[in-house]
């Protein structure tokens, strides 16, 4: 015959160590889950400004449709969209579109699109790794 109770027992460790762990456990469940949403969204907003070069490579001097395209893809909220048209030359330097390059050659002009949108985490300590904004920015020649 066994004894029951007494400092030999064991009845309730299993609850114990549960009550212990279950805490941390859903702490990182947590930033996990929250880690993934951000994945998410910053993956679909930089489709989003990708379908949005792909429109700009078809109408570059459209820049509300730009805007318009990015922010339809993006389909999440207060998404903010910049469009800008610059010169470059082949060395990557910034010209105006009148003047010649070093080389004598054209400088091409680029169009790029930049997109924000905040992302606000479940979990608030979500923030120092992901921030309050998602971006993505991207720039494809035209001309």
């Amino acid at each position: 015959m066994t004894r029951r109770g007494g400092f030999g027992a064991r009845d309730g460790n299993v609850v114990v160590e549960l009550a212990l762990i279950l805490p941390v456990l859903l702490v990182i469940l947590a930033g996990l889950s929250d880690l993934g949403r951000a994945i998410h969204a910053s993956s679909q907003l930089k489709s989003a400004v990708r379908a949005g070069l792909e429109y700009a490579q078809a109408h570059p001097d459209d820049t509300a449709g730009i805007q318009a395209v990015v922010g339809t893809a993006a389909s999440g909220p207060a998404v903010s969209v910049t469009t800008g048209s610059v010169c470059e030359c082949a060395d990557g330097t910034v010209v105006a579109c009148s003047f010649t390059c070093e080389d004598g050659t054209t400088p091409g002009t680029y169009m790029r699109v930049a997109a924000t949108q905040p992302f606000s985490p479940v979990f608030p300590a979500m923030t120092y790794a992901t921030g309050p904004t998602l971006s993505a920015s991207a720039s494809i020649r035209t001309r």
